[in-house]
């Protein structure tokens, strides 16, 4: 009888996998989407990076105003009811690239943080089985755009700083 994946390896931590950050939570928190800091982007201002990238769903300036101050799960919420501009699913990757480099720039802090997770593979694992941006810690599955992005950023700064 075969055991699962799980079963065979539940009993690992993730301070097993030192060259690896699995979760956007805890003392990584600040890669999330959702963790609260200012920025400008497209001359709105936002409170997270996911009520950035969902703004740009909408098609009428005013209504981005919605997003400048709310939570990200209540940008998630308004961002799924709205329909988006028809080239937007070819443009996302290019979108959240844009938006992350904005947070990432105008927080120098939260940049220097990034910098220091040094080479260790990110990935925005996550329950919600989103395989687009991230790797479900079910199976192990995804595409993680969102830790490439983000590890893309680091890399360039990163390289910037020694050049």
């Amino acid at each position: 009888m075969c055991r699962g994946a799980w079963e065979l390896f539940s009993h690992l931590k993730p301070e097993d996998f030192p060259d690896v950050i699995d979760k956007f939570t805890g003392e990584y928190d600040f890669l999330s989407n959702r963790f609260n800091c200012r920025f400008t982007w497209q001359g709105q201002k936002y409170c997270n990076a996911e009520a950035a990238f969902q703004s740009s769903k909408c098609t009428d300036t005013a209504d981005r105003k919605f997003f400048s101050t709310c939570s990200a799960d209540k940008a998630v919420a308004k961002g799924n009811t709205l329909t988006p501009p028809a080239d937007w699913e070819e443009r996302r990757l290019e979108i959240m690239e844009s938006v992350l480099r904005a947070k990432f720039e105008q927080n120098p802090t939260l940049m220097d943080r990034l910098i220091a997770t040094a080479d260790r593979r990110l990935i925005n694992g996550n329950s919600r089985h989103d395989t687009y941006w991230g790797v479900d810690l079910y199976t192990w599955q995804g595409e993680n755009r969102l830790g490439k992005i983000i590890m893309d950023i680091r890399n360039k700064y990163r390289n910037e700083i020694h050049d």
